[in-house]
């Protein structure tokens, strides 16, 4: 019987995928999002709120018993919760709603991970201001308040003192954390039935000081053997301990004076075109695996000498003000080494510095034979753009 693949709220990326193996497969989304699927003739596409869950649920089983569903995939954020419930209630394989719960629930996280040693890290619920004051007493400045179900640096906030626990207003579903300071990384994964295979380190570069936003990340990470193989070693821990047992994962994680520490993780390719760069330095495609490994219709991959490229991609950081001109853009693309260019600012435009990883205004992705290399190409093209302000 040919499998029958149901995506929720597809990119384009994995619509290709899907195309290139000849995959039956029914697309979910939500109707403002359909102009993404005028070209689409040889699939079904039904639009539906899918976060109201038991209109999706109803659908699909529907479905289901007609044209029997073999996976739900989806790599969109909001959906991944639905997609668990509903593969449970299918019972369809998928990584279980309890596990869903812990990742997307940064206190249920954090209150497993103190069971073990190496994985603990004093954190509190926050239910009012005064716990935070407390906290803070007992743990000393600097913290990290952010929301217990937050992603993509939204509303993370670090208390370095007292004027900014002054200023800090408390709002529901927040959680404490005492802050880790040290080098930031990603670690690109993913599991086989259990296997789990660490597939890229990304470095990271963020704004700095108070602002979390990643301005760029570069693959493979600058460190040693030994790091790489405990970053490995601890990950595969992590991984086991939370409970993921198939497809993607992207865990970020601090290293300080030789410990590493779980920042937060997701059952999801990383954001921020990382996927992109780990096709670049290793060949392998996450969003292909994370269509075909549930279908079965491919095997587990071995790691063994994987990266022959370094990849970058830095994103534009502009200062506050109103656009003049901007230049240099159009020239990048006939660069060495430059693979990728976005810029999405324009003349007239109120620009404003990037805030969280929701408000960028574009990217270059590049390559290289090292580490250094990469990372100049990549800041010297950002540097390139030239963008002149309205006095």
């Amino acid at each position: 019987m040919q499998k029958h693949l149901v995506m929720i709220s597809p990119h384009k990326a994995m619509l290709d995928i899907v195309d290139r193996h000849n995959i039956k497969c029914t697309i979910i989304d939500k109707i403002n999002n359909i102009r993404l699927y005028k070209s689409i003739t040889n699939h079904n596409l039904i639009l539906c709120d899918y976060e109201c869950i038991e209109t999706c649920y109803s659908l699909l089983n529907g479905l289901h018993n007609v044209h029997p569903i073999s996976t739900i995939v989806t790599l969109t954020e909001k959906a991944i919760p639905i997609a668990s419930e509903i593969s449970e209630r299918l019972h369809l394989s998928y990584t279980s709603l309890d596990t869903v719960d812990v990742i997307y629930n940064k206190v249920k996280m954090r209150s497993i991970l103190e069971s073990y040693k190496d994985f603990s890290l004093p954190y509190i619920e926050l239910m009012n201001k005064n716990q935070l004051r407390a906290f803070i007493r007992k743990f000393s400045y600097p913290v990290i308040v952010k929301p217990k179900d937050g992603v993509g640096s939204v509303g993370v906030q670090k208390i370095c003192n007292d004027t900014d626990f002054s200023e800090f207003k408390f709002t529901d579903g927040l959680i404490a954390e005492q802050f880790i300071e040290g080098a930031e990384y990603s670690v690109e994964c993913f599991s086989f039935s259990g296997d789990h295979k660490v597939i890229a380190i990304t470095e990271k570069t963020i704004v700095g000081e108070k602002n979390f936003t990643e301005l760029g990340h570069i693959i493979p990470a600058n460190i040693s053997k030994k790091t790489n193989q405990d970053i490995n070693n601890y990950i595969v821990r992590f991984l086991d301990i939370i409970g993921i047992k198939n497809g993607a994962s992207h865990t970020e994680i601090k290293i300080f004076k030789n410990n590493i520490h779980i920042i937060e993780t997701h059952n999801r390719i990383g954001g921020d075109r990382i996927s992109s760069l780990v096709k670049l330095s290793t060949g392998i495609d996450l969003v292909e695996l994370s269509i075909l490994w549930p279908l079965d219709l491919c095997k587990k991959i071995e790691i063994s000498n994987l990266f022959y490229q370094y990849s970058s991609i830095r994103f534009l950081n502009p200062k506050k003000g109103f656009v003049e001109s901007i230049n240099g853009v159009e020239s990048l693309l006939y660069s060495p080494n430059i693979i990728s260019v976005e810029c999405l600012i324009n003349k007239g435009d109120n620009v404003k510095p990037i805030s969280d990883s929701f408000s960028r205004y574009g990217f270059i992705i590049s390559v290289g034979k090292s580490f250094n290399e990469v990372k100049l190409t990549s800041i010297d093209a950002i540097n390139s753009i030239l963008i002149n302000y309205k006095n």
